[in-house]
């Protein structure tokens, strides 16, 4: 399976990649992208709305410092 039949599949998938090329991917409509989170130069995306209810909300997604930015 690959990752793009995996991202159209009814499952949950994630994905952490440069806001470039988030911007490219949305530009040549290769998905359905839903933006949860962004830091610095990166973004974390998702294919499903994420539930109503909980705390994984862009407001509660702490940034992970790596020290490489």
């Amino acid at each position: 399976e690959t990752f793009w039949q995996r991202w159209q599949s009814p499952a949950t998938v994630y994905m952490l990649t440069r806001r470039s090329a988030y911007d490219q991917l949305a530009a040549d409509h290769r998905g359905r992208f839903i933006l949860l989170g962004e830091v610095g130069k990166n973004v974390l995306l998702t294919n499903n709305e994420p539930p109503a209810t909980g705390n994984m909300t862009p407001a509660n997604v702490a940034p992970i410092n790596t020290g490489t930015e």
